[in-house]
């Protein structure tokens, strides 16, 4: 919250003014910890990820069907699926339309991560003829 993060500030402000650059360095490293090394991934995208590169192969982007699959009012669950010219990528669940759909792109993306461009324009060309 607001008051915990303007208290951190005031302790480091606080030591560097006392001990100076290397002092509130210090303090930093004990109070949150040493810096990450790498950024964490980010999963929440997986419809901007699937679009791009669907949009990028086929100039087009996915589907996404969206049913009320169970439930009480106030918890439903949403059923989503991604599809792309008629064939099914995946299928996620969640609390609400947008959450399933996010669902539905992360499955998606994990179906095909194996494929590289050129077998994926060969399994969804396939798939998209009669």
């Amino acid at each position: 919250t607001s008051s915990r993060a303007d208290l951190v500030e005031a302790l480091i402000g606080a030591v560097y003014v006392d001990g100076g650059l290397d002092a509130a360095r210090a303090t930093v490293r004990q109070v949150l910890g040493a810096p990450p090394t790498t950024a964490p991934p980010q999963t929440h995208h997986a419809k901007r990820v699937l679009q791009e590169r669907l949009q990028r192969l086929f100039g087009a982007p996915p589907t996404y069907d969206v049913s009320l699959v169970d439930g009480p009012n106030h918890a439903p669950v949403y059923r989503a699926i991604a599809s792309f010219m008629g064939k099914e990528l995946g299928r996620g669940d969640a609390g609400n339309k947008r959450g399933a759909t996010e669902a539905a792109a992360a499955a998606a993306l994990m179906a095909i991560a194996g494929d590289d461009d050129m077998a994926l324009r060969e399994k969804l060309a396939a798939a998209g003829s009669p």
